[in-house]
């Protein structure tokens, strides 16, 4: 994730263009975790990170930051197309589902296990614009 940013923070410099950058965490990830097990946590976070390749341009990067954290790089990208393209994100992972031995036990959690939103936490979509 490091070399990536350098090298697009670099690139947005020499371009002289705007680089945003998404925080992305999924909300209560932990609780999940242990709730659900590690291999179910496991395959929450491959299903996310299939999301968001899926939902970037070819120019933009999506990397795991930490354990249940991603950053996505949107070069060229002002701050009102990637708040757009941030709120645009969200009610789309909210729809990302995994198979349960109990499919009750997911729609229990419901919204609050796969995705933050501004009312849980005020980074959502926090934006650092080059």
């Amino acid at each position: 994730m490091e070399e990536s940013l350098a090298r697009e923070l670099h690139r947005a410099i020499r371009r002289k263009s705007p680089l945003a950058v998404m925080m992305i965490d999924i909300d209560h990830f932990k609780r999940f975790n242990d709730t659900h097990g590690h291999e179910l946590g496991d395959r929450l976070l491959s299903a996310f990170g299939s999301f968001l390749f899926e939902s970037i341009r070819g120019e933009d990067v999506a990397c795991r930051y930490g354990r249940e954290e991603f950053t996505l790089m949107l070069p060229d990208a002002a701050a009102e197309g990637a708040a757009a393209r941030a709120e645009s994100l969200r009610p789309r992972a909210q729809q990302i589902s995994i198979p349960l031995q109990d499919p009750n036990s997911l729609a229990a959690c419901g919204k609050q296990v796969l995705f933050c939103t501004k009312s849980h936490n005020p980074f959502f979509g926090w934006l650092l614009v080059c």
